[in-house]
């Protein structure tokens, strides 16, 4: 099975002060591999979005499939052990626990998942950190660490469990143009590797490089950006 994801007439809406809908007939589909950008400004509805298919907001009309499992109507319990296996996630801002070092942070999910020994686990994170050039950093507190390596020890982290999707929400907002460009190899690497990304970003450069780009606008997701990588 190539599609990785597939999302069927998404439509969200919010009710409070007053209804408004917020996605509107969102429709998916995305392979294994495939590195896809998202666009749209303050209010567009990408976050919403993102939410979505993340499995994090289940209220909306519609339904999704992830590695070939209806998401629709799962349980919180059963979403949540469904994302910590297949699911990686990037923000903006890191959220590493600043009293933890940087291996630290990146075993987290991996023993929480439980499928492996804290050894084993321990030895995968190393090796994921060594991967995002890391490794000598790894006893530091994370808090210690500059803005673009606590980037590269979130991805490190991101990928622990070896998901399937790695969902990135302006994973470059905070980073130089250097740090970004070393944020968008790894990312390139990770997708040619078998990953698939799905991206929000402002950054063009990571839209014109990515494998395809949309836009959102109002809720609805347009067609393919201009410049897109094919």
């Amino acid at each position: 099975m190539n599609k990785v994801l597939i999302a069927e007439h998404l439509n969200k809406y919010f009710h409070e002060p007053v209804e408004s809908q917020v996605l509107h007939d969102i429709s998916l589909s995305l392979d294994r591999s495939q590195f896809v950008t998202v666009m749209g400004k303050s209010g567009s509805g990408k976050s919403s979005l993102m939410y979505v298919l993340a499995t994090l907001d289940t209220d909306y009309d519609g339904n999704l499939f992830i590695c070939g499992e209806r998401m629709t109507g799962l349980t919180e319990n059963q979403l949540a052990q469904f994302r910590n296996r297949h699911i990686g996630f990037i923000f903006q801002y890191h959220y590493l626990l600043p009293e933890f070092t940087a291996l630290q942070n990146v075993m987290i999910p991996g023993l929480k998942l439980k499928h492996k020994s804290s050894a084993q686990v321990r030895d995968d994170a190393m090796a994921l950190l060594e991967q995002m050039q890391m490794g000598k950093f790894a006893e530091y507190l994370s808090s210690k660490l500059s803005g673009g390596q606590q980037q590269r020890v979130a991805i490190a982290r991101a990928l622990i469990n070896h998901p399937d999707i790695i969902m990135a929400d302006e994973p470059t907002g905070n980073l130089d143009s250097a740090n970004t460009a070393i944020i968008f190899d790894i990312f390139r690497k990770l997708a040619d590797e078998g990953n698939t990304i799905i991206a929000i970003t402002h950054d063009m450069d990571f839209v014109r490089k990515a494998d395809a780009g949309f836009e959102i606008r109002d809720g609805s997701l347009s067609s393919y950006i201009e410049g897109a990588k094919k």
